[in-house]
């Protein structure tokens, strides 16, 4: 990604202002974050890892890497428009058809998971807004921890992202424990073992076997992963 905004070969142990932003772009624009706000975190997520922008990180320059990852990444911006009409359709209207986006049915106030957990939405309604210029809009939103929340296409895409992630991770903690590994400790996409010396290669290859085994609902889902070891848990990363 970095390649494509620089228009140009980048050498990520040279270019490491031009990796960084290709590395933001991938990690934060997936989502529907605008430019404005993909301009902001790449200036904050600098100055934390002392990355040096230059004259080049600009509010246009943002804009483009904005356009040019939509435009290399369409079928996650076509997914943005699908899930809207999700959301306008079968998610704020009870007597609407369920909706199939994948492994998931989005229905009213609703996202069944494939292993029939739910994602539950309290409240869904459609209200008015406004927007900066004074005209109006229309907004969807729903409850939780009594607040309202507005909710779009890009952001239940995260939704759902999130809540399969979390089954593929704690179906290997599963498939692990049967196989005599059970993690001590979990932390986002991460699992944490504890194995005597003498178990550590063999416990290796198992935790990488299962951490890339393909769920049965996605037969085709690259998965990748990397294991680490060491005496503290983070040394092993």
């Amino acid at each position: 990604m970095g390649g494509n905004i620089f228009n140009r070969p980048v050498d990520p142990k040279v270019d490491k202002m031009e990796r960084f932003i290709g590395k933001t772009a991938i990690l934060g624009l997936g989502y529907g974050c605008g430019w404005e706000r993909f301009f902001d975190m790449v200036r904050k997520d600098a100055r934390k890892f002392k990355i040096n922008l230059g004259n080049v990180w600009t509010e246009p320059f943002a804009k483009k890497a904005v356009e040019i990852y939509r435009a290399a990444n369409a079928p996650i911006s076509a997914a943005w428009r699908r899930l809207d009409s999700a959301v306008a359709g079968a998610w704020i209207d009870l007597t609407a058809a369920p909706v199939n986006f994948g492994p998931v049915i989005i229905s009213y106030g609703t996202i069944t998971l494939p292993n029939g957990m739910k994602l539950n939405y309290d409240r869904p309604r459609r209200q008015i807004g406004e927007w900066a210029n004074g005209s109006a809009k229309t907004e969807y939103v729903y409850t939780y921890g009594r607040e309202d929340h507005i909710i779009y296409g890009a952001y239940m895409l995260e939704n759902i992202v999130q809540a399969l992630a979390r089954i593929i991770v704690m179906n290997a903690a599963l498939r692990l424990a049967c196989r005599g590994y059970k993690f001590v400790l979990q932390a986002h996409d991460e699992l944490v073992f504890i194995v005597p010396l003498a178990e550590v290669d063999k416990a290796k290859e198992i935790v990488h076997t299962e951490m890339t085994r393909r769920p049965s609902w996605a037969p085709t889902l690259p998965l990748t992963a990397e294991v680490g070891s060491g005496p503290t848990y983070g040394s092993a990363k």
